[in-house]
């Protein structure tokens, strides 16, 4: 996190030193332009001393949000929901970014709860990492509200895309869309430097579909920042005469409907210009800032319960067990 004052937060946005007041102190403030600050706070992880000050003095109303450093740009717009909602209920957010291993991320945890803040979101890195969720089971969610975004994860809230199926049905409409009869030429196309489980679930989505159309399923891949790695890819698609293409992650889809003519794409993700063209054949529209609403509702239903619990016991009644929530959040296709 960093310290940042008015001043500095109205030269990065560029607007007035007032401006930047009547955000933090509930005045008027266009949509545009409040929009242009949230995304410069949690952009650049900036807190006023006094927020910093009254969280440290355990704020019961405070979010803390843990992010993986290299899913920084992929999850901001789920991050921009959560902060939206938390701060129209007047709650405090912050965001703390951190390295996926399990060590360094279980530090940033432990570093959160420093601050005894209401809540702590945590966004996993990956499938195989136990031993942060054990930690986050045994050391953080008796004594703080804990909300997992990613996958389930059985005893504590937790929402989730599953991807798997979302490819199966992307992939359906688009083999549908693209009347390939007999032209059996569809691959599943993906940067190497997505993690593997990421990779599987997509891959598993595709894959099925595939078998269900009686379409043989292809994998390719390559490297986002080698411009000899994506040339070697595209001599493979055009050896092979792939002319349909489903990509596992809209940079894929950006660089492939850059570079490549002629040929059928899926894309993958928020709102973006391409919506406008409709360069794709069709698009997995996965809504991050309406997951991050969800996920502060979540927040908001967890602090209701934990309250409720808190009177009950004022007045010699006995807590009552809340049932964790496990939302699945199902995206939408476009075509």
């Amino acid at each position: 996190m960093k310290n940042f004052s008015y001043k500095d937060i109205a030269e990065i946005a560029k607007v007035s030193v007032s401006t930047v007041s009547r955000y933090y102190n509930g005045g008027y403030v266009s949509e545009k332009t409040k929009t242009k600050i949230e995304k410069i706070i949690n952009d650049n992880r900036c807190f006023r001393s006094s927020d910093i000050e009254k969280s440290k003095i355990h704020d019961p109303n405070s979010i803390f949000i843990i992010v993986p450093e290299w899913e920084k740009k992929t999850n901001i717009e789920v991050v921009n929901g959560i902060y939206k909602r938390a701060y129209q209920k007047g709650r405090r957010s912050f965001v703390l970014y951190t390295p996926s291993s399990p060590e360094e991320y279980i530090n940033t945890i432990k570093y959160a709860q420093k601050w005894k803040p209401g809540a702590i979101i945590f966004f996993l890195p990956n499938d195989k990492d136990e031993g942060i969720v054990n930690y986050i089971k045994t050391e953080v969610s008796n004594e703080t509200i804990s909300i997992v975004y990613g996958r389930e994860i059985k005893g504590i809230d937790s929402i989730w895309v599953d991807y798997q199926k979302s490819f199966y049905s992307l992939t359906s409409v688009f083999l549908d869309l693209v009347n390939h009869g007999n032209d059996k030429n569809v691959a599943f196309v993906y940067e190497d430097s997505i993690p593997e489980n990421k990779v599987k679930t997509r891959w598993n989505g595709f894959k099925a579909s595939c078998s269900v159309k009686g379409i043989i399923p292809l994998r390719y891949s390559f490297s986002l920042t080698n411009v000899n790695s994506l040339k070697e890819m595209k001599t493979k698609l055009q050896t092979s005469k792939i002319n349909s293409i489903v990509c596992a992650t809209h940079s894929v889809y950006e660089i492939l409907a850059a570079t490549l003519k002629d040929i059928n794409l899926c894309d993958i993700g928020y709102a973006n210009v391409y919506d406008s063209f409709k360069t794709y054949k069709a698009k997995l529209f996965i809504d991050y800032v309406e997951l991050g609403l969800k996920i502060e509702e979540m927040v908001e239903k967890a602090f209701q319960h934990k309250e409720m619990n808190e009177n009950l016991k004022k007045d010699g009644g006995e807590e009552i067990i809340k049932e964790p929530e496990a939302i699945l959040y199902k995206p939408r296709i476009f075509y």
